[in-house]
């Protein structure tokens, strides 16, 4: 519990580490330039803007969980696991983290991936005609429904037991992805709109599983799923036009979706044990999940304003800017 603690202080310092930054270079932006000559009303000139003043503050606030941090777990320890975290590499798992490969943060299990896919678009795939695109679509298929038939879920690739399943899903997705973008315009035009394919998405995900007493039923429901069903409706998605509203819901949740995944892991975590440990009744369950997702989205909403899109921005900036 000490290393979990410490490590999640020290996580929560570099979050605010790099706030502080970004509220003190907004702040620095509108104060006057800085005069060496006249370091005291320089000083005084900047302490007057809001947010230099804060990001002095959440830097404070950052040195206070540094030294809460170390004083509770190693420093090597949590060097090693955030250096390679940042680096979004697999590391030891945690306690308490059943065997994730990225304990600190599980789905970066599958941004790694996505690297991977990234290096082989880049030195091999975009090389490749459209035919063999689909052969090498038809083969990473055929191993990605290999595993669906031997271990009857796709729920695989994130923790260090079937670490293996990871490439072979994203072999797969990646492949499709480019596929359908080259077919697109050869592939039957069927406009459903938005509405209907979110419907036939919320069904397709409230669907239960298949019962084990069905052999493989399981993995060949979810190979439907992921082989056919979701690229069809990324095909009928492309081919449909959508009005001002569903346009700006899907802007929206275009934006926000990347601060969601990657933020909403700890809040998972905490419902979990709510309702694994404490068992509650189904309706606080039910309550305490609608609290949840409206916490992750406001959060994911904050990141997305404070951190994501000022990041973006500045690194938009010609070399040489500040």
């Amino acid at each position: 519990m000490t290393l979990q603690l410490g490590i999640l202080l020290a996580l929560l310092c570099a979050i605010a580490s790099n706030l502080s930054f970004f509220f003190k270079h907004r702040g620095a932006c509108e104060a006057p330039a800085v005069c060496v000559r006249h370091p005291w009303r320089t000083a005084k000139a900047l302490y007057s803007s809001r947010w230099f003043t804060i990001g002095m503050a959440v830097g404070g606030g950052a040195w206070a969980l540094h030294v809460a941090a170390i004083s509770l777990v190693p420093l090597s320890v949590v060097l090693w696991d955030f250096a390679l975290a940042c680096l979004l590499l697999p590391h030891a798992a945690l306690p308490n983290r059943w065997t994730d490969t990225h304990s600190l943060n599980s789905p970066a299990w599958s941004l790694l991936q996505e690297y991977i896919g990234n290096l082989a678009y880049a030195l091999v795939l975009r090389r490749l005609g459209t035919r063999a695109l689909g052969v090498a679509v038809a083969v990473a298929a055929a191993a990605l429904l290999w595993l669906l038939w031997q271990r009857n879920s796709i729920d695989m690739g994130s923790d260090w037991t079937t670490w293996w399943g990871a490439p072979a899903r994203m072999a797969f997705s990646f492949t499709m992805g480019l596929w359908l973008y080259r077919m697109r315009e050869r592939a039957p035009k069927l406009r459903l709109g938005w509405a209907v394919l979110s419907a036939i998405l919320v069904l397709a995900f409230a669907t239960p599983l298949v019962p084990q007493a069905i052999p493989h039923g399981n993995g060949m429901f979810e190979a439907a799923a992921a082989m056919l069903l979701f690229p069809a409706i990324i095909l009928c998605g492309a081919h449909s036009q959508i009005g001002r509203t569903e346009m700006a819901v899907c802007k929206f949740a275009g934006r926000i979706s990347y601060p969601i995944y990657i933020l909403h892991y700890p809040f998972l975590l905490i419902y979990m044990n709510y309702a694994l440990v404490r068992k509650p009744p189904a309706m606080d369950i039910c309550l305490a999940g609608a609290g949840s997702f409206a916490l992750v989205v406001v959060v994911s909403w904050l990141a997305l304003k404070l951190y994501d899109e000022p990041v973006r921005a500045w690194l938009k900036r010609p070399s040489g800017q500040i």
